[in-house]
């Protein structure tokens, strides 16, 4: 069985599976809550809840059955996904999880109850431009810039974008951040599992998908051929840059824009989870066989004299009368007592 060293920061659900914490992320990601959680419910305005509405007018009618139906929403979720280009770390998306779980929460009350079933694919965006911003080692003024930086446009909306601003007829803000794109350089790891990956041909043409963990289940091997030897990278964030549409690195505008960061300190309202502690089970006392006998014989005649005169005493206590009050069966003497008992009377009637 061949093996590869693995970096935590690649394996999915590390948070919960390896207990996997980057505090610079998980700060960045407390302080940007509660300014997502108003964009989502419509407090604050921003450019995704504009795509949001765009494509949710989109949606197909369902159609077909359930399974169809559940086919075609999935693939309009996907459809949205794809607008955004966010190459983040598995390991850091894990971290969202818990902060998805919590808008949840919070949205449950709210008016328009249409939005709840979108946190997820809202919260996964926005909370990953913070993840992006982190990256960059940017300010939260910029994280607006980093959202077109991450709008995936197609080549046509790029080329029609770049027209205009040479012809001066670009209003839009921020176009060169719409042109651009933002780059993270894979670890030495990724590119050789992806060489491990089996071409997909999609309209005559032969392509290997770029993420990483589709290595895992498009190998030409048998997966059970490859240990995975997880370990941490203490080599601190991954290298990533922006990039205008030229390739040259983007240079990103001052501005004085709030970004997705403020508000009250974060209090998650979930519970942590319950872990009840079992006592461990106290071993029984087990006796080998002929232990009581061997201890009974081993001891010495002044003290099987001694045991011989407490019994005597007991019997002239115990009276008829005091036999006849007692109701009940009788009560029931131990083993140890019982071998005693034998072992004594057998002595009397040697003497």
């Amino acid at each position: 069985m061949g093996s590869v060293q693995y970096p935590v920061q690649l394996v999915l659900e590390a948070n919960d599976n390896h207990s996997y914490q980057n505090q610079e992320i998980q700060t960045a990601l407390e302080d940007s809550f509660h300014i997502i959680a108003q964009i989502i419910d419509g407090t604050l305005a921003h450019p995704i809840m504009e795509e949001f509405e765009e494509w949710k007018t989109s949606a197909p009618r369902p159609s077909g059955g359930i399974l169809n139906s559940s086919i075609q929403t999935f693939d309009h979720i996907c459809k949205f996904e794809k607008l955004f280009k966010i190459d983040i770390l598995p390991a850091d998306k894990s971290l969202i999880q818990p902060f998805i779980v919590n808008l949840d929460l919070r949205l449950r009350f709210h008016p328009h109850q249409d939005i709840r079933p979108h946190t997820s694919m809202l919260g996964n965006v926005l909370f990953g431009i913070v993840i992006l911003r982190v990256y960059l080692g940017r300010p939260p003024s910029d994280d607006l810039q980093i959202y077109w930086l991450a709008r995936d446009f197609n080549e046509d909306e790029v080329l029609d974008m770049v027209a205009k601003r040479l012809c001066g007829n670009e209003t839009s803000q921020f176009s060169d951040a719409r042109c651009g794109t933002v780059r993270r350089a894979p670890y030495p790891v990724e590119g050789a599992l992806l060489s491990c990956i089996k071409p997909i041909r999609d309209n005559g043409v032969w392509t290997r998908p770029s993420s990483h963990f589709a290595a895992l289940s498009g190998m030409h091997t048998t997966i059970g051929r490859l240990k995975l030897n997880i370990y941490n990278d203490r080599n601190g964030l991954p290298q990533v840059t922006a990039h205008d549409y030229s390739g040259s690195v983007y240079e990103f505008e001052e501005t004085n824009d709030q970004g997705l960061s403020g508000g009250p300190p974060f209090q998650s309202a979930v519970a942590p989870p319950f872990r009840m502690i079992r006592p461990a089970p106290k071993p029984k006392k087990r006796l080998a066989k002929g232990y009581t006998q061997a201890v009974v014989t081993a001891a010495p005649t002044a003290e099987l004299s001694k045991l011989k005169r407490c019994r005597e005493n007991e019997d002239e206590i115990e009276g008829p009368q005091e036999k006849e009050e007692i109701q009940g069966p009788p009560l029931r003497r131990s083993k140890r007592r019982k071998v005693l008992k034998t072992f004594i009377e057998s002595d009397m009637d040697v003497e």
